[in-house]
């Protein structure tokens, strides 16, 4: 009689070496999925996403919603960054299902429980990375890094305006990671890692830059703080294959900087 053993109990009985390059084949299998789905987008849809993403992000720092929500809402202060939001994340998310809809299946699936630990867990990465990365700033460059007082002053009424805000900045990192992913598939040979690191990368600099206004214009700090550590997230995309994912990483890490700031303040 034949011994049936399942993946999990497989997966138990490897060694470490074994399960790194299980790990290793398994990331690199879905960077190759990835780069053919994008390669069979048209590229004119991803310039279109991100140049209107772009596009909000500067309305959106020149807090034009934020005024047009401030002659709607003069006396609530909880509905005017709600509204703030969501015109400027809504009008995103409607261009991407409009562009990617017959495609959604690429960018977002079905959060699960494993998909959950793992954004969690790549946060706290990415907390610890941008420690590290404000310390280098600091200490060997010798420059004073800039507080954001969005983040520093978060309350919790504000809180769903924060979540809603966090959904047009994935837009933007995405939108400009997909564009420089989808121009390399033009190459004749594929370039496969390198694709995905000139990608990141780039989507790395957009986001960070789009931060100058909330960090006193340090071109440093946006880059080497805010974005150069955002790269991670490419990773958990490539990981899991799941916007959603990228996203509850994105949340949770904020959530854990507003944390640390509020455990601070109490010391």
């Amino acid at each position: 009689m034949s011994i049936v053993i399942s993946s999990k109990q497989k997966k138990q009985k490897e060694t470490d070496k074994e399960r790194i390059e299980r790990n290793k084949q398994e990331l690199f299998n879905n960077i190759v999925l990835s780069f053919v789905n994008v390669k069979y987008t048209p590229t004119y849809k991803y310039l279109i996403q991100f140049l209107f993403s772009v596009s909000w992000m500067l309305l959106y720092i020149e807090n034009v919603f934020s005024n047009w929500s401030l002659l709607l809402f003069k006396s609530n202060e909880v509905l005017q960054s709600s509204c703030t939001a969501i015109v400027y994340t809504l009008p995103q998310l409607a261009l991407f299902y409009l562009l990617f809809k017959d495609k959604l299946f690429i960018y977002l699936r079905k959060m699960n429980i494993k998909q959950l630990l793992v954004s969690v867990k790549v946060a706290g990465v990415s907390i610890i990375v941008s420690w590290a990365s404000v310390t280098f700033v600091n200490a060997v460059l010798q420059i004073d890094t800039a507080t954001n007082a969005g983040i520093v002053n978060l309350s919790f009424k504000h809180m769903f305006a924060f979540l809603v805000s966090l959904f047009g900045e994935e837009f933007l990192f995405f939108s400009a990671f997909f564009l420089m992913l989808s121009i390399f598939t033009k190459q004749k040979k594929p370039a496969y890692y390198t694709s995905f690191i000139f990608s990141g990368l780039f989507a790395c600099l957009v986001f960070g830059l789009s931060h100058l206004s909330s960090y006193d214009f340090n071109v440093i700090q946006c880059l080497l703080v805010i974005g150069l550590p955002s790269m991670i997230k490419i990773l958990l995309y490539a990981k899991t294959k799941n916007l959603f994912a990228t996203y509850t990483e994105h949340a949770v890490f904020d959530l854990l900087v507003v944390l640390s700031v509020a455990i601070a303040s109490l010391q």
